[in-house]
């Protein structure tokens, strides 16, 4: 009589699995799910080759292993590009922000401030003193002849007409604070 072995059924390492789901998911939840791909797919690995034949899921592994890795080179790519940006484009995070608000936004606010406090026109330096100190990125602001906005006097203000620019030498933005309380304030793309 002859006998037939079954032959043994194999089952797939779990860690092979979330090894592969993870390498997948760092498209969208990025380093945990990297971390966890590179980690469990070792894990798995080890254990397939330590279980002499009985676990399956070796390609799971590998694939997670890779789309781990593959993951992490972009995001350290990613995050030395954004370094390299910021290094690159010089001055403070409060400054390049600073840099960017709208110049009407800010004369806006003056002539706000002007109201709020029953002033008969926006231009005024208190005004002017009180907006700058509520947002320090106005602090960027330099009048007509590159006086800081920050503690200019009436005197420094009617001297410039005024005029205030923001942003930096290559693409400044000058405005002009009106008189009036419900005037438009004008604003140029170019230094004051």
């Amino acid at each position: 009589m002859q006998t037939m072995t079954t032959p043994q059924q194999r089952s797939t390492e779990g860690l092979a699995t979330v090894s592969l789901v993870a390498g997948i998911a760092q498209f969208c939840v990025l380093l945990p799910a990297t971390i966890t791909a590179i980690v469990t797919g070792h894990m798995a690995r080890r254990r397939i080759r330590r279980s002499q034949g009985t676990l399956d899921g070796d390609g799971q592994a590998v694939a997670g292993l890779t789309l781990g890795y593959l993951g992490l080179v972009f995001q350290a790519l990613v995050i030395a590009s954004i370094a390299v940006l910021a290094v690159s484009t010089g001055g403070t995070a409060v400054e390049r922000v600073g840099a960017n608000l709208p110049p009407a936004l800010f004369a806006a606010e003056v002539q706000q401030d002007a109201s709020n406090h029953r002033l008969a026109t926006p231009r005024n330096a208190e005004a002017v003193a009180r907006v700058v100190e509520h947002n320090a990125l106005y602090e960027s602001g330099r009048l007509a002849d590159g006086t800081p906005i920050a503690g200019a006097t009436q005197a420094q203000l009617e001297r410039n007409h005024w005029r205030v620019q923001f942003g930096e030498t290559s693409a400044p933005e000058c405005v002009t604070i009106p008189a009036g309380l419900n005037d438009q304030p004008v604003v140029t793309t170019c230094p004051c």
